[in-house]
């Protein structure tokens, strides 16, 4: 069993020029991989794996400096992310889904890179991570990482001005029953449009409306931005302002569910809800969320 863990991350100002530095690179290298992909199908009919891409690497850092500076575990992880970006693509082909074949990454569409393997270190006495190449940066441990997971990779995020560290951590399958329990009370759950969730004891939950509320916030901002010179510094700080507003949007909503939840695992024993179709509920504009 997997499981990842988030945590927030505090790198100096040379740590987050570095993490820039990479997450460039790294996107430059998934681009010039992506466009070898389509020329080598379009002009020979020739599919190009990634073990063909990752034995180039090498030639490719003699010529490419910029190469050198990233860990080797970084490059070759962003060569898997194509490989399966393309597996991803041809499996929803066979099955008849929307395809989407993989895109080209635009400079704000890279936001992570990960070390697969190694070259990372988690001190959780100092509250300290170190990473080849990077340094040791402060790390806000807020939950614990289970001493019996072991952790397999380290992925440093990007989220607006915010940095995080995503670990991957395996964990011990539980053994069947152990996480049952004996079943005392049970509540059932509909998800409603004037409400947010209606228990079949009456009880209502009502839907915070995160987004509505903050609505003329967003829209403040955004006009602010149209009225920037496309390509400018200044629409680029707007436009950061405006993901700003949307990630507290979401942390709103992701810090509402998330206490909700458990409030329910709490109370109840058994917790029984119809089947629901997300994709559908989205498409009906007299949800709310």
């Amino acid at each position: 069993m997997k499981r990842t863990y988030q945590f927030r991350v505090y790198p100096t100002t040379q740590q987050k020029t570095t993490f820039t530095q990479w997450l460039t690179t790294c996107r430059v290298l998934y681009n010039n991989a992506l466009a070898e992909r389509k020329d080598a199908w379009h002009t020979h009919h020739q599919a190009v794996s990634y073990y063909e891409h990752a034995a180039q690497l090498q030639v490719a850092k003699q010529t490419n400096p910029c190469l050198k500076v990233v860990h080797s575990q970084v490059l070759q992880d962003t060569l898997r992310r194509l490989d399966k970006a393309f597996a991803n693509f041809f499996r929803r082909l066979k099955k008849g889904e929307k395809a989407g074949y993989p895109r080209f990454k635009g400079q704000y569409r890279y936001d992570s890179f990960t070390y697969p393997q190694s070259g990372f270190a988690l001190e959780k006495k100092n509250k300290k991570l170190r990473l080849s190449k990077i340094g040791s940066l402060t790390i806000k441990l807020h939950r614990p990482i289970p001493s019996e997971g072991v952790i397999k990779t380290c992925t440093i995020k990007r989220d607006v001005d915010h940095w995080y560290a995503c670990f991957t951590v395996a964990l011990p399958d539980p053994e069947p029953g152990s996480q049952q329990r004996a079943i005392k009370s049970a509540i059932g759950v509909d998800v409603g449009l004037k409400s947010l969730l209606t228990l079949n004891n009456g009880d209502t939950i009502a839907n915070p409306r995160w987004f509505r509320n903050s609505e003329k916030k967003v829209a403040k901002v955004q006009r602010r931005k149209d009225r920037k010179i496309k390509g400018s510094n200044n629409r680029h700080q707007q436009n950061k302002k405006i993901a700003q507003l949307h990630r507290k949007i979401r942390n709103q909503r992701k810090d509402f569910h998330h206490k909700l939840s458990r409030t329910l695992v709490d109370t109840y024993d058994l917790i029984v809800y119809e089947q629901l179709k997300i994709t559908n509920m989205v498409k009906n504009h007299h949800v709310v969320w």
